[in-house]
């Protein structure tokens, strides 16, 4: 019996262990994807980050007639909200600020259960 409960008690151990380590390495996988594309996006003008990307998933205001946005915030949603039986998981996106010249000069990675 004690043997047992031994046994029991590591296997719980390892499993906790095991857990912990994927979920270390989801979240640095997630920090890593987020500053390569921080560091690729910082200093590039929108219409080169629409072509690097991609068009926009949301934008703040419209494009201008030489196709740049300007004073503006854009987004790319990186995870769908999703909603399930347990409740409503919001979405995550990666927001790019542009200054009045069209350079992107902040990235964020937000998530925000009322951005959508």
């Amino acid at each position: 019996m004690k043997q047992e409960l031994k046994i029991a008690l590591i296997a719980l151990l390892a499993l906790v262990i095991v857990i912990v380590i994927i979920i270390g390495a989801t979240l640095i996988s997630q920090q890593y994807q987020f500053m390569r594309f921080k560091n690729e996006v910082l200093g590039k003008t929108s219409a080169e980050v629409v072509e690097l990307y991609g068009a926009f998933d949301n934008t703040g205001m419209p494009a201008g007639q030489d196709g740049l946005y300007r004073n503006t915030c854009c987004t790319y949603i990186v995870v769908e909200k999703r909603v399930g039986f347990l409740g409503t998981t919001p979405p995550k996106v990666y927001s790019v600020s542009f200054n009045h010249n069209g350079i992107a000069v902040d990235v964020a990675y937000e998530t925000d259960p009322y951005f959508f």
